[in-house]
């Protein structure tokens, strides 16, 4: 059976990316600080599929995650949701978001290494591209951030592109536009 991390997963797209890699038959494991997620949905998916498909961490990831990981061994891959997501805060905070959404990757990424877990899946924003230039934005749009929270994002995106090409991780990188939705 294929061991997923999931950071973030009791945040808005991270909870519902577990309940559907549940549904699809996937162990997870999640680590949210609850900061800006929530724990219900977590403990309504642990009840729902009990603790040997889902078990989550109340853990911060710029803090040591060794502890985590070699408990949760066999880790396949990680979706990396966790961070914070407010231009307008952001503005006024750009410590905070340098620090959960930048150092935060840079700190799980570190552990990722070690435990030998080589494939991540990370949450960035259409914040990386700043003001367009052209319509439709596509991937090769320039990228020129105009918040913290959009810089923060960008930078996370080029360490994981660095661990990439020092360590092999493999990644995929998602930038989202406006997410909204429901879920049954």
């Amino acid at each position: 059976m294929t061991k997923i991390l999931v950071t973030g997963g009791g945040g808005y797209i991270g909870s519902i990316a577990c309940k559907q890699l549940l549904e699809a038959g996937y162990e997870l494991v999640v680590i949210d600080d609850f900061s800006s997620g929530y724990r219900q949905p977590l403990k309504l998916l642990t009840k729902q599929y009990g603790d040997s498909k889902v078990r989550f961490y109340a853990k911060d990831i710029r803090e040591d995650l060794t502890s985590i990981l070699k408990k949760e061994r066999n880790i396949d891959a990680v979706l990396h949701y966790a961070g914070v997501c407010s231009v307008n805060e952001s503005m006024l905070n750009p410590y905070k978001y340098f620090s959960i959404n930048t150092a935060g990757t840079n700190n799980l990424l570190d552990h990722l290494v070690k435990f030998g877990i080589m494939n991540i899946v990370f949450s960035s924003s259409c914040a990386v591209y700043g003001e367009t230039k052209k319509m439709p934005i596509i991937e090769d749009h320039s990228t020129v951030p105009t918040s913290p929270y959009g810089q923060s994002k960008l930078m996370s995106e080029q360490i994981i592109r660095w661990f990439n090409k020092s360590h092999g991780i493999n990644y995929i990188i998602l930038r989202y536009f406006n997410v909204c939705g429901a879920s049954d």
